[in-house]
């Protein structure tokens, strides 16, 4: 009697970024790393992309960009085991700051006063809040 016995998987693999940038970085390059599980991964192979871009093979870990853009960034991971099954894909966000603030007083007290006290308002363009400091200095002092 001939038997032959086979194995059913529909159960797709998982991806898990392990690693990449600060949130908030001005560093224009970037470092990943990220692992995948699966029951059957012989013959798998990993999917990638940065930002909008369609995922596309040859995505290996670690993996590095260079020359990044200032913005918002995105890099998303999928894996696709030896049976075909796709992960859902793993999301990486950060962002690109490297434009230094423009810091403007907006308010000031007049030129001339009696007053011993002095209250100064101060923001940064074109940064979002919240603000994360400000760094003053009265009469030159540190």
């Amino acid at each position: 009697m001939a038997t032959f016995d086979w194995v059913t998987d529909k159960t797709p693999p998982v991806v898990t970024i392990d690693s990449g940038p600060e949130a908030l970085t001005k560093n224009k390059s970037a470092s990943f790393s990220w692992h995948w599980t699966d029951l059957h991964p012989a013959g798998g192979y990993v999917l990638c992309s940065l930002d909008s871009q369609p995922l596309n093979s040859g995505c290996d870990s670690p993996k590095s960009f260079a020359d990044l853009a200032d913005g918002n960034r995105r890099l998303n991971v999928a894996a696709v085991d030896g049976v075909g099954n796709v992960s859902a894909t793993a999301v990486y966000e950060w962002t690109i700051d490297t434009t230094p603030p423009d810091t403007q007083i907006t308010s000031k007290p007049n030129l001339t006063t009696y007053s011993t006290t002095a209250d100064f308002t101060l923001d940064a363009f074109p940064e979002p809040p919240p603000r994360d400091k400000f760094e003053c200095s009265l009469d030159g002092a540190e």
